[in-house]
């Protein structure tokens, strides 16, 4: 195995960072939120990365796109917590790199499988047609299966592999993590996110990886229509492990209990994911006003009874008057009960 061992590294200008949280580590400035986490900031540490960057996707909202993608995510929360606002979320907005693990190659070794070739044969069957059965001949499309071996020397380039252990949770929330569309060339601002999955616990998915290409290949090589119970029996040599860098946008915000929530953006699908927690406060003083413009209707109605003891045709009036003011405060129950019912299902998602 190969790759460029770095301690204390700088790559690009980027110094090495590590989270007072989580742990994660980086490349970057020092000060950064860790966008592993959400919790903890970035600051120096002697940091062992393996590889270095080769390829990146590039980032295809920039901040104009990231504020459109929290605009419709952040607006759909009612009653949101101050901080829960698009100016804050970008004041805060930072752009970070998260790796995928690029292996160049060579596998040696022997393969063995079951090659098909379609084959058709002729047949009959009795159709009943109009109460008479009927001859009309079919036609079967059959496989003729042949045992094959063979020798597998070839080398292949990039084969992609997850270098984060929570790649695929990740991968599911924000997608965009599969590393297409990737060029070449230096990424430009944002920390870049060192992987946790070393080139040797990686190793298995690479050679699964390097395995389908080769069993591919070996199918375009015999022609055959179909290639079936593929085992190869090889081992890679002369490996490269470099970085494939995927952008993600991270920002965050305080709750009203003073925590900090953090959310993500995908610099390549757009998509928003963290919790957007709404302010329990925000809905009782609401529900507090609510109950007030209630109680107003309903004295209200009650000195209109009074006088419509009198002048009889205000009875009505007043009997309207207190439906509205019982109305309004049944209302009441929605701002209390919106904010708690949205925060239990924000508050699950956590990294």
């Amino acid at each position: 195995m190969s790759a460029r061992l770095t301690v204390d590294m700088e790559v690009q200008g980027r110094k090495p960072l590590a989270c007072d949280a989580c742990g994660a580590t980086f490349l970057g400035g020092g000060g950064e939120v860790c966008s592993a986490c959400g919790a903890g900031m970035l600051e120096a540490a002697e940091v062992h990365a393996l590889g270095e960057p080769e390829r990146h996707v590039p980032d295809g909202l920039g901040r104009t796109g990231v504020e459109k993608a929290l605009v419709s995510s952040v607006s759909a929360v009612r009653y949101r917590t101050a901080q829960l606002a698009v100016p804050t979320l970008m004041e805060r907005a930072q752009l970070s790199w998260w790796p995928l693990w690029m292996v160049d190659g060579e596998l040696l070794g022997t393969w063995r499988g079951r090659a098909g070739t379609d084959y058709e044969v002729q047949s009959s069957r009795e159709v009943l047609q109009g109460g008479v059965w009927v001859t009309k001949p079919h036609i079967d499309t059959r496989i003729d299966w042949v045992d094959r071996v063979g020798q597998v020397r070839t080398s292949y380039d990039n084969v992609i592999v997850t270098a984060l252990r929570a790649h695929d949770r990740w991968a599911e929330r924000l997608g965009g993590l599969d590393g297409a569309r990737a060029v070449e060339g230096e990424v430009g601002q944002g920390v870049i996110r060192l992987p946790d999955r070393h080139p040797r616990e990686a190793r298995p998915g690479a050679e699964a990886a390097f395995h389908r290409l080769a069993a591919r290949q070996a199918h375009e090589a015999l022609g055959s229509d179909h290639l079936a119970d593929v085992v190869i029996d090889g081992s890679l040599r002369q490996e490269e492990w470099t970085w494939l860098l995927v952008p993600a946008w991270t920002t965050w915000y305080d709750d009203d209990a003073g925590e900090r929530r953090a959310l993500w953006v995908s610099g390549v699908t757009g998509r928003v994911w963290g919790p957007r927690m709404a302010s329990q406060r925000k809905g009782l003083y609401w529900a507090a006003l609510w109950v007030v413009l209630g109680l107003g209707c309903l004295a209200g109605s009650v000195v209109v009874g009074l006088v419509g003891i009198v002048l009889w045709p205000l009875l009505l009036l007043a009997a309207v008057g207190g439906l509205l003011g019982l109305l309004l405060m049944v209302l009441a129950l929605v701002p209390v009960l919106t904010p708690w019912r949205h925060n239990r299902t924000q508050a699950a998602m956590t990294p």
